[in-house]
């Protein structure tokens, strides 16, 4: 068998991955408290069919798992919308099998994963084998009826139609247009979505999916379990051959169009108002392109949202407990390949929305213009940290540690390696990460509004307001 390796290009900010053959290394970074004798390094190898394989043995786990990211672009978002009903409940009869694997303690997931599909299996230490044969069956053997079909594009398309009476996702919707473009795949809305579901049949969400499997060499996988990584990778390749995911059919097919570029731009949009006369309160939408995870300013950036969310600092301090100004806020961190975006939304009074923005304007001088204390960037450390750690007691949460990495083609990376770039971070790193991204001489930033008419002309007048 070819020996695992792991690439010495691949980085990290301020730390370079070294070497590895012949399988795993002696002492891989010992140094550091993350580090675990049960943790080993995740090792690379193009698997039978040219499909890019990790494998990430953790001793003392009670359960494996795999994870398959298959291309599929945000140009083909139709068909990837409801390929998680297609592959685990299109028919009765893959729905008995679902259901037969979960009394087995088989747990399946599938849904979009940036811009992949992705598909985990799980279940219990020592059957590795059964695991993934299930995951090669529903991958490469989807067994959909026209009649499913049509109910879940049906279910697909209401529930579409349900989200759009949230005034969160009109909002959004707006917001996402000018962050990235009218016409990105990114800011695609739910009328688009609604018209594209309709006109959709079996046969073209199939086509696309029958692309996913042929771009063998843009799929990922990665197995985390208790075997060791030769027995995990032996495992895969059998089951790859087995299902005959090598062959002919998956070697033919168009290559999966690249999602467009996010071209840059700096400054202030908005606000941009969405009139809506059925909500109680008004929503404010801030967001700022964010840097993905192979970006050098990426641990700071992580760090300086564990400011921003906390209960003692950021939002929540300045618009809940000093001002009253809100009633609470949410923070979301999308890393899409082509452009990250962080995001904060809070509900307020009507009485109160120019104040709250006010504050919020705030909030984002206060991390520009003010770098934080010693014991902030120290508490927000052992705050991220902490989640790591949690997530390290189970093989799920191993595995989750990569997603971001393997969502955007990148290698994925030991937990101590993500720990030493955590701890390296100064205070001067965060201040140039809130800089290069929350700044808008730098950056970009896209305020959004939701209310009703009456309330957004009292605030900004009639000119700017949609609809």
């Amino acid at each position: 068998m070819t020996n695992l390796w792991m690439p010495n290009a691949v980085s990290f900010p301020g730390y370079t991955m070294p070497v590895l053959s012949g399988g795993m290394a002696s002492q891989p970074l010992m140094t550091s408290s993350m580090s675990s004798p049960e943790i080993g390094m995740p090792l690379f190898n193009r698997m039978v069919n040219g499909a890019t394989g990790y494998f990430q043995q953790v001793s003392g786990k009670q359960r494996s798992q795999v994870s398959i990211y298959l291309p599929m672009g945000h140009t083909v978002s139709t068909a990837r919308t409801l390929l998680s009903g297609l592959l685990l409940s299109g028919s009765e009869a893959t729905k008995a099998f679902v259901t037969q694997c979960q009394s087995r303690g088989i747990d399946i997931g599938a849904g979009p994963a940036g811009d992949k599909f992705q598909l985990t299996v799980s279940g219990p230490a020592g059957q590795e084998n059964d695991l993934v044969n299930v995951a090669m069956q529903l991958l490469t053997r989807p067994v959909v009826d026209p009649h499913t079909f049509n109910v879940l594009k049906e279910d697909t398309i209401k529930n579409v139609q349900n989200g759009q009476s949230d005034p969160h996702v009109p909002l959004g919707e707006a917001v996402l247009k000018k962050l990235y473009g009218t016409n990105h795949p990114y800011a695609k809305d739910s009328a688009t979505m609604i018209r594209e579901l309709t006109q959709y049949s079996l046969e073209a969400a199939m086509s696309v999916y029958r692309q996913a499997l042929a771009n063998v060499d843009q799929t990922s996988l990665i197995m985390v379990s208790p075997q060791p990584v030769e027995t995990q990778q032996n495992a895969l390749n059998q089951a790859i051959q087995g299902s005959g995911w090598f062959s002919d059919p998956y070697r033919r097919g168009q290559a999966i169009p690249p999602t467009p570029p996010v071209f840059p731009a700096r400054g202030t949009q908005g606000p941009i108002l969405v009139p809506n006369e059925m909500i109680p309160r008004a929503h404010i939408l801030q967001a700022w392109r964010a840097p993905s995870p192979n970006d050098p300013d990426y641990p700071a950036f992580r760090l300086l949202l564990e400011m921003l969310r906390g209960f003692s600092g950021g939002f929540f301090k300045v618009l809940r407990t000093e001002k009253g100004l809100v009633y609470g806020t949410q923070q979301n961190y999308n890393q899409d390949k082509q452009g990250s975006m962080y995001s904060v939304i809070a509900q307020v009074d009507f009485d109160k929305v120019g104040p709250a923005l006010q504050g919020m304007q705030q909030v984002i001088q206060q991390v520009v213009q003010t770098p934080p204390s010693e014991s902030e960037l120290t508490m927000a450390k052992k705050k991220y940290l902490l989640n790591m750690r949690t997530a390290m007691q189970t093989t799920e949460g191993v595995a989750s540690i990569s997603e971001h990495w393997l969502q955007n083609d990148l290698y994925p990376l030991h937990p101590s390696t993500i720990q030493q770039a955590i701890e390296r971070i100064t205070v001067a790193d965060i201040q140039r990460a809130a800089n290069r991204f929350l700044n808008p001489a730098n950056g970009f930033q896209v305020t959004g509004v939701t209310a009703p008419k009456a309330v957004l002309s009292q605030w900004f007048g009639q000119r700017s307001i949609q609809g």
